[in-house]
């Protein structure tokens, strides 16, 4: 019988179970998801021009401080000219604290006009970097003009788009649910609805708990976020260690700017950037995924090999350069194979 295959655990799960825990999740949060709402100026003139000239965009949202900050996406508030949202049977005017439109599709609000001892349920945070594959997910939003509701799923993988790590994940979405908390088996916000495949109605991708974190803090403290740099322009090569072995994936810097501490600390043309802050670095994707957490300001730690020496240095994140393409950071698929490099035994195997 299958059931004798089972772990014990496994053998007492039901579908019972499994009900009362989502229905239990869905109790304890639903009351700080909020449906968001934008004003925004009709397409052929402006409501200066008429007050009457508007168009409405919904979408979902939660909040992360008692305060009354939310956090919701870009695209649903992106050129509104008032933001509400409805929470409790209530209506309240909201402030764009900030916005990213270019990576992260992430908005940071503020409820104003209500007084400051009133409290707001804010969710609990999973601050983790990523969810299992396989694991659990309940995204609690406003589909349409109905009440907030759930709709369960569960995670596939982690995936790189606009060099912004994002979980994807097999969820049902429907209009009025961007910006929507997607919640893990313990209530804890894991991500935060980006977006919906066009092609795969039922794959949706979410920034994870941690990434929407760190542009919340750009957010919170310029009204948008400044992606930093290392001070290097990076290549894709394949390494290769000994005779018969294949080609390994590697990161070798191809130039490194000057007057960049990265420059003052000894880093050079040629070397292999092996991980950041301790993070392994094996492909431009891993980079991306890297950068991404860093601020500008921080100091960094990165691990190099030359000539059979393996390198520590520290460095500061600067500002990016104005000629920065960040799309040059993802791998094209189109692109010519990479460059294939001769590297000493001591280059880490995988």
């Amino acid at each position: 019988m299958l059931s004798a295959s089972l772990p014990a655990r496994a053998q007492d799960l039901s579908v019972e179970t499994f009900e009362r825990a989502v229905v239990a999740v869905c109790n304890r949060s639903i009351a700080s998801v909020v449906r968001v709402k934008a004003i925004l100026p009709d397409e052929g003139g402006g409501m200066e021009a008429d007050p009457r000239a508007m168009r409405l965009r919904a979408g979902s949202g939660f909040f992360v401080d008692p305060k009354g900050e939310i956090l919701t996406a870009a695209s649903v508030v992106a050129g509104a000219h008032k933001i509400f949202i409805e929470w409790m049977n209530q209506r309240f005017e909201a402030r764009l604290v900030g916005i990213d439109r270019e990576r992260s599709n992430l908005a940071l609000l503020q409820v104003t006009g209500v007084p400051a001892q009133v409290k707001f349920p804010a969710l609990p945070l999973d601050k983790k970097i990523s969810t299992d594959p396989g694991s659990l997910v309940i995204m609690l939003g406003f589909a349409g003009d109905l009440p907030a509701s759930p709709s369960v799923g569960f995670v596939g993988s982690m995936a790189m788009y606009r060099n912004t790590p994002l979980m994807m994940t097999r969820v049902n979405t429907n209009p009025g649910e961007s910006g929507a908390p997607l919640l893990n088996a313990r209530g804890q916000v894991a991500g935060v609805l980006f977006g919906a495949s066009s092609q795969l109605p039922s794959m949706a991708f979410a920034l994870p708990t941690r990434a929407a974190l760190r542009v919340a803090a750009d957010l919170r403290q310029f009204g948008e976020v400044r992606y930093g740099s290392l001070g290097l322009n990076l290549r894709q090569v394949g390494v290769v260690t000994s005779t018969n072995a294949p080609p390994q994936p590697a990161i070798q810097i191809d130039m490194v700017l000057p007057g960049t501490t990265a420059e003052q600390a000894g880093a050079r043309a040629g070397d292999l950037l092996l991980s950041i802050n301790k993070k392994p670095t094996r492909l431009m994707h891993d980079v991306a995924e890297a950068m991404f957490y860093l601020r500008i300001g921080e100091q960094t730690q990165i691990q190099l090999l030359r000539s059979n020496q393996l390198t520590q240095m520290v460095v500061n994140v600067m500002s990016r350069p104005a000629s920065s393409n960040v799309s040059s950071m993802q791998a094209d698929p189109s692109a010519p194979p990479a460059p294939v490099v001769v590297a000493p035994a001591s280059f880490p195997k995988p």
